[in-house]
């Protein structure tokens, strides 16, 4: 009886290979992969000038992302600030009083508006006279009476507002302008704020949650 050599190498070999298929390993995890997408808005609809990082770097919180272009903004500033200082200085005057110069300006001014006045005032009378020998148009008298009136009304307006400089600030006017100063200040605050803020936009960056 012939025994085949090669039976009991094929069956070692075979035992060899189910022993490597079950040796001890790490076991299998089965499960999903979840991030979060984070979308960062700049506050400010203004040109970027320059990207400080690319898709896929890592940041921290605190990290500059991109930077803003801020002329517009700094120009929105300057005008509230300006605004404002315009609302402090009425409001001021309002609760101090007029200044000297201020008055004086405006007698200067009421001066001037009685003498225009009064230039009016002739040149109609002679119109009027030059009229009565029918030696001028009836629409060179008309043109006085209108040019005097508006001297008249001109001089009566610089008449109150000295009027009102000199008798000082009735208390709902100091009210009035106090609500003004506050309204003011308002959007200057914003606008400051905006500006500090998005100069450049910032974010805390999360890791990947794993499961």
């Amino acid at each position: 009886m012939r025994v085949d050599a090669r039976r009991p190498l094929a069956g070692f070999l075979a035992a060899a290979v189910l022993a490597g298929c079950t040796e001890a390993g790490p076991p299998p995890i089965v499960g999903t992969l979840e991030w979060d997408r984070i979308a960062v808005t700049a506050e400010l609809a203004e040109p970027v000038l320059a990207w400080h990082v690319a898709e896929g770097d890592r940041v921290a919180a605190g990290d500059v992302i991109l930077t803003l272009d801020a002329r517009r903004q700094d120009a929105r500033i300057a005008e509230a600030r300006s605004q404002l200082a315009a609302m402090e200085a009425r409001f001021a005057e309002l609760t101090h009083g007029a200044r000297s110069e201020t008055l004086d300006a405006a007698r200067a001014h009421l001066a001037s508006a009685r003498a225009a006045q009064t230039d009016a005032e002739t040149e109609y009378a002679r119109a009027a006279e030059v009229r009565k020998r029918e030696l001028v148009a009836q629409s060179v008298v008309d043109q006085a009476l209108a040019a005097r009136n508006q001297r008249r009304a001109e001089t009566d307006a610089v008449e109150a507002e000295l009027r009102e400089l000199t008798a000082g600030t009735r208390p709902e006017q100091i009210e009035h302008g106090a609500a003004t100063v506050d309204a003011a200040r308002g959007p200057c605050r914003r606008a400051t704020v905006s500006r500090r803020r998005p100069a450049a936009a910032r974010r805390r960056a999360r890791e990947p949650a794993r499961r």
